[in-house]
């Protein structure tokens, strides 16, 4: 039985293969808050790039970055620039949110704790990508919003950060679910995890060594999905994601010096999070239902609280399902990164 008493409970659960060799058994922790997770990574990250869409977009669809602290907003109204009332996990992984305290710095400094990692995050992430948009035909992939492969190629001009200390961190779109117009094609499906190899490689030719890769998360739990043919979403973000779990093996091959984490959202969010939503959200938890419509947060999530609820609108989490991402994100880097090929 866990406590909140106790700085993060552990919930004993056999990990996808994903993410560690089969035959192991792993613990991921159950934190209720945003405490200190019980390890570190084994890298002292001073940078964070991620690529991705709208579950990491922290305002360049909008135009820019909110201007107010995540302290400060109102968890019932819309968070400036995001698709969600708070901070996206990126943040929360990579800098100071002002949310959520940790209870014995803020009992020592009165203040809230940086993020998981205390690095600078350049967020590349555009609301609306996929991966490459001329996978799904769409109209001029030169114009917003920026594929994945737009965000690697500006990103790449730029000039990456220090390799030894920068995190990449690549978070599936759900256009590269929605995308498929519930087809099941096969040769589209390959193609969206062909895109997520492609842009990590050539983030590793540029000289980058440390991976995130997150799978697409279970588009078909999401709230705007409950009038679709969920069977075919289902089948839809596991052919996809089987592509994906390839990939980590691929970067190995040719930058053996590579390291690989990866996040198996389908997992995480079905598998971990919903099955202990009690523990993560609180009695009363929400994990069906959106929280808000047009941005703001409807009556009855208002009354019983932003904070019970796992999705934020139709498809996006809410900042209490960001910040328990991020806190798995987060103890998997303490996590041997991928070696394989898995066997």
């Amino acid at each position: 039985m866990l406590s909140k008493s106790h700085l993060c409970g552990v919930v004993s659960l056999a990990v996808f293969a994903l993410l560690w060799r089969p035959s192991l058994q792993q613990t991921l922790p159950v934190c209720l808050s945003l405490p200190i997770p019980p390890t570190t990574p084994a890298i002292a990250f001073k940078n964070v790039v991620a690529f991705g869409a709208s579950w990491m977009d922290d305002g360049h669809r909008t135009g820019g970055a909110a201007t107010a602290t995540a302290a400060t907003s109102d968890p019932n109204k819309q968070f400036t620039g995001r698709a969600s009332n708070g901070p996206t996990l990126v943040e929360f992984l990579a800098k100071n949110t002002g949310l959520f305290h940790d209870a014995s710095a803020a009992a020592a400094t009165g203040t809230c704790r940086p993020g998981l990692l205390n690095a600078n995050l350049t967020n590349m992430a555009f609301s609306g990508a996929s991966c490459d948009n001329k996978i799904f035909g769409q109209p001029d992939p030169t114009k917003a919003p920026f594929s994945v492969v737009q965000q690697v190629q500006m990103a790449i001009a730029a000039g990456l950060p220090d390799s030894a200390t920068t995190l990449y961190v690549f978070l599936p779109a759900t256009q590269d679910i929605t995308g498929l117009k519930s087809q099941n094609d096969p040769v589209m499906e390959a193609n969206v995890a062909a895109c997520y190899q492609n842009s990590m490689l050539a983030i590793a030719a540029a000289g980058g060594k440390n991976f995130v890769l997150a799978t697409s998360y279970p588009y078909n739990m999401a709230p705007e999905t409950a009038n679709s043919n969920r069977t075919v979403l289902q089948q839809e973000v596991a052919a996809v994601n089987a592509g994906l779990y390839a990939v980590p093996a691929a970067v190995k091959a040719s930058f053996p010096t590579s390291n690989t984490w990866v996040m198996d959202m389908v997992y995480v969010v079905r598998d971990y999070v919903m099955a202990n939503a009690q523990l993560f959200y609180g009695a009363g938890a929400n994990i069906v239902d959106a929280c808000s419509a047009g941005g703001t947060a409807t009556a009855a999530c208002q009354q019983a609280g932003p904070d019970l609820f796992l999705w934020w609108d139709g498809h996006h989490p809410t900042r209490k399902s960001h910040s328990l991402y991020a806190q798995v994100l987060y103890y998997y880097l303490s996590q041997t990164p991928f070696t394989g090929p898995l066997v």
